[in-house]
């Protein structure tokens, strides 16, 4: 990255980045399939009077998926292993499913332990990187009942994630942004939607209006994160006569906090979810 690409090069840097990706699917019988994954990755980068040392790293992973289709249900397990240069990776593992009940009803769910490094910006960006970052580890869980009727789907999301060493970027001294590890974050809510279609001649019309509640703390403290609204709305209207379309659409963020300390006889310690209206 250069700020100015046509002046002489005062500062900035290069990255390369190589790819090696698997993906191999066996037909097991008309209901079972086995798909084995691989991939490797090797990073590099070339700093020019930022600081930066060109570093490199090798990162992988092997993953097997065991997939179970049939006209009413879906379901697929999988396992996964990641290895990282000089990092430490856990075992990872899935599980998810859709259930048709009904034509018009349907259930989906979805759990995973997940694993996810700090890229070479939490790492190196100048000013503000930080090599002392630790990975993120997370667990998630969610359920989403769908239900259709003529030209409405209407769907609801409940979910629940924990996030061990979750890397955030956030302000620090000098007006720069730093990443950091929060040891542990809970995240729960759901979100709903409700998304219409309809085609008529060469018309459509098509839309949706959706809530989403999310609940996301530091463990610790049990204060609602920064910049993570409590609620947010949003809608979308779209009409189509091929080959023209026009569409609308809005979002309304509720009330985000810009820090997560609080301070004694200040409003900030409205910060704590017990308290935030």
């Amino acid at each position: 990255y250069f700020p100015n690409i046509s002046k002489p090069r005062e500062s900035g840097g290069n990255g390369k980045n190589l790819f090696f990706k698997n993906d191999f699917e066996y037909l097991l019988n008309e209901k079972f399939t086995v798909n084995l994954l691989a991939q490797a990755t090797n990073e590099r980068a070339e700093g020019y009077k930022s600081g930066i040392q060109n570093p490199e790293r090798w990162a992988g992973s092997a993953a097997a998926l065991l997939k179970f289709s049939s006209k009413k249900l879906f379901l697929e397990a999988g396992l996964k292993k990641e290895l990282v240069e000089k990092t430490e990776a856990p075992f990872l593992y899935s599980a998810g499913g859709n259930f048709k009940i009904v034509p018009s009803f349907n259930i989906k769910f979805k759990a995973s332990k997940n694993f996810r490094y700090p890229a070479f910006n939490d790492l190196y960006w100048q000013p503000g990187g930080n090599p002392e970052l630790l990975p993120e580890t997370s667990y998630q869980a969610e359920l989403t009942p769908e239900f259709s009727w003529k030209f409405f789907k209407i769907s609801v999301t409940p979910y629940y994630y924990k996030i061990e060493h979750m890397i955030r970027w956030l302000p620090a001294s000098g007006g720069i942004w730093k990443p950091v590890n929060t040891d542990e974050v809970r995240s729960y809510g759901l979100e709903a939607v409700l998304g219409f279609n309809k085609s008529f001649s060469k018309h459509q019309i098509l839309g949706n209006i959706g809530y989403a509640y999310t609940k996301s703390e530091n463990a610790e403290t049990g204060f609602q994160l920064s910049y993570v609204p409590l609620h947010k709305a949003f809608g979308m209207l779209q009409y189509r006569f091929q080959p023209f379309e026009i569409f609308v659409q809005g979002m309304f963020n509720g009330q985000t906090f810009t820090t997560t300390v609080c301070y004694s006889n200040s409003v900030i310690c409205h910060l704590k979810t017990t308290d935030a209206k």
